[in-house]
């Protein structure tokens, strides 16, 4: 097993990095807790009533799933979703479809409106039904699992062209603006990611005089469980590389200021990490 493994067995299995002010339940504005995870400001429980004016962002606590209680956001015209990680530093909240189907439910008009979140940037996928026996897969696209059968795979791409798929039998289904966190996110084996979202950064004095914490890092991490992944994507599974004429030209946009995750030494006053200085990733 090599290094790369071993650090991804560590962070799937991390359930939650705990704050120094988790200790203290006098402070104004009082971390949220769902078994043994808590969030911080602007996060906190809908039954949570603290004794300030600050403006949240509502999140429920679901005892039932199958790893343990978990965060659950729910968005108004998109449903629920259960929460991987919360990055406060880069502001932004990792989201998983409790169905192992994120591809499905970005097909069916995808909504944020009323939502406290946005997505980073949009890109257009054009999902096509491709036959079992095309090599196109696997060489160039994976099957989305829950959407495909025995017979016929469903794929999405946004840089293959509609040319290059017609011609080894694919039949287009339709094209969606997806929110991703970078362009090509859903590319390949990024199929199997998670949504990232962000939400604009607010502070409110009462909770900015409560955390004190020298800016540091106290990101949250949920119990990543390999089962919660529908697709297993073996070792030998590699994605050859385009040939030119396939892909479609796409100008990448500028990245956000710091986007690079919590791989900076920020993270000074948080409890019950082993490994500080992993980056967030989307697999």
């Amino acid at each position: 097993m090599d290094i790369l493994k071993i650090i991804f067995i560590l962070l799937t299995t991390f359930s939650t990095i705990h704050c120094n002010n988790n200790n203290n339940q006098d402070f104004v504005c009082p971390n949220s807790f769902c078994g043994d995870l808590s969030v911080d400001y602007p996060f906190k429980l809908l039954t949570t009533q603290p004794q300030n004016n600050c403006t949240y962002i509502h999140l429920t606590c679901n005892n039932n799933t199958d790893n343990g209680p978990t965060f659950v956001a729910s968005l108004p015209f998109a449903g629920d979703f259960y929460v991987s990680a919360l990055n406060y530093i880069d502001s932004y909240i990792e989201l998983h479809d409790p169905e192992n189907c994120l591809m499905g439910r970005l097909m069916k008009n995808f909504n944020l409106a009323l939502s406290p979140f946005k997505a980073f940037f949009h890109e257009n996928y054009t999902f096509y039904e491709c036959p079992s026996e095309s090599n196109v897969l696997y060489d160039f696209v994976l099957p989305i699992e829950c959407l495909s059968n025995p017979a016929f795979a469903t794929v999405a791409t946004a840089r293959l062209t509609s040319h290059f798929m017609l011609g080894h039998s694919c039949q287009v289904i339709g094209s969606w603006l997806l929110p991703v966190k970078a362009l090509g996110q859903f590319e390949s084996v990024g199929i199997n990611s998670d949504l990232y979202l962000t939400w604009n950064s607010t502070t409110c004095i009462d909770c900015k005089e409560d955390q004190q914490t020298d800016n540091s890092v106290c990101a949250l991490y949920i119990r990543k469980i390999m089962a919660w992944r529908n697709v297993a994507v073996s070792d030998s599974t590699t994605i050859n590389e385009l040939p030119e004429s396939a892909t479609a030209t796409i100008a990448t946009p500028p990245r956000p200021a710091g986007d690079g995750g919590p791989n900076e030494p920020k993270i000074n006053s948080c409890t019950e990490l082993n490994i500080v200085n992993a980056p967030i990733t989307y697999r």
